[in-house]
């Protein structure tokens, strides 16, 4: 005869306990599967009610990773492009020359002093993309393998120093930079040089240029310009092709979060003094109010963001300041 009543809970409690045992009592709710799930079903299988909640969450030693770690760095090592002939240019300060995916570029990495640095050169190339600049050339946002640029380097420094300074990820991902090599070029001084006080003063005049100087002087008028928009007060060098043209290729300094006013004013004061503007460049910089240049910089998460909230704020000032000025002023 079959036990009743308190009797026949206690029996049924006693044989749970010894399948329990045995391993052969059912899964339980807060147990952890093999696969790292976790049963989340409340007793009785209907809806969670007030009081019925009496397992303990599992701790984090019970859980399991359906990706075995080594395998999961391995996918990681293993991504982004793959570079050859790596080493640190003497040039560009901080930059590494070298091939990545079959064409010549610049990296900027960042490093655990400077983890963000990378990020100011891409915005500089977006924001001169926008103006319709050409001074700046491509230079895009990547994620290289940390592994894979050990392999790259072209002699045992470069490699020293990558595996000294180098900020990487969990997983052996380096953020950086990627610039896209324009050609043979040369460094040359900005501050007080001749190419400067020549170029200042055919922007600021309204003689005929020669056509072969044609170029070059729309090229330092946008570089001018860029630098007063983003703050580049520290700028001492651009790059020139034998043939004239200018590149920006080195724009760490540039959306600083604190520049010294003073020295932003004399930027915007020299360029008062400029007669030769490109065409439309006011109506593309009132084109670019607060919230194309936050689409623009501030793209996804915050982690993302190739600008700060306070430079962005700056910038969308400098922006005005010099739209304004050239609308009544009759320029660009």
């Amino acid at each position: 005869m079959a036990p009743e009543g308190p009797c026949r809970w206690r029996v049924g409690w006693v044989l749970g306990v010894l399948a329990a045992c045995r391993g052969e009592a059912e899964l339980r709710p807060g147990e952890v599967l093999e696969t790292g799930v976790t049963s989340a079903m409340p007793p009785g299988g209907g809806r969670l009610q007030a009081g019925d909640w009496r397992g303990e969450l599992p701790s984090a030693s019970r859980l399991r990773s359906s990706t075995p770690p080594d395998l999961r760095a391995e996918r990681l090592e293993s991504a982004g492009p793959r570079c050859e002939g790596l080493e640190q240019d003497g040039d560009h300060p901080g930059y590494l020359r070298g091939r990545c995916g079959g064409e010549e570029v610049l990296l900027l990495l960042a490093t655990r002093e400077a983890p963000q640095r990378h990020r100011a050169p891409v915005a500089l190339f977006r924001l001169a993309e926008a103006l319709g600049f050409r001074v700046v050339p491509r230079t895009e946002v990547g994620e290289f393998s940390w592994k894979l640029l050990l392999e790259g380097a072209r002699d045992e420094e470069t490699r020293r120093w990558l595996e000294r300074e180098l900020a990487v990820k969990p997983g052996g991902g380096v953020s950086g930079a990627r610039v896209r090599w324009p050609g043979p070029t040369r460094p040359r001084n900005l501050r007080w040089s001749q190419e400067e006080q020549r170029y200042n003063r055919l922007a600021a005049s309204m003689e005929p240029v020669a056509a072969a100087q044609v170029e070059e002087v729309a090229d330092w008028i946008e570089v001018q310009v860029l630098d007063y928009l983003s703050a580049s007060i520290l700028r001492r060098t651009f790059d020139q092709e034998p043939g004239g043209r200018i590149w920006l290729l080195d724009s760490q300094g540039a959306f600083l979060e604190h520049p010294e006013a003073y020295a932003v004013e004399q930027q915007l004061a020299k360029l008062k003094r400029y007669r030769r503007w490109p065409g439309g460049l006011a109506g593309r910089l009132t084109a670019l109010d607060e919230r194309a240049l936050a689409r623009l910089l501030q793209a996804g998460g915050y982690e993302q963001w190739l600008v700060h909230p306070r430079p962005l704020r700056e910038l969308v000032v400098r922006r005005r300041a010099l739209a304004t000025w050239l609308t009544f002023s009759g320029g660009g």
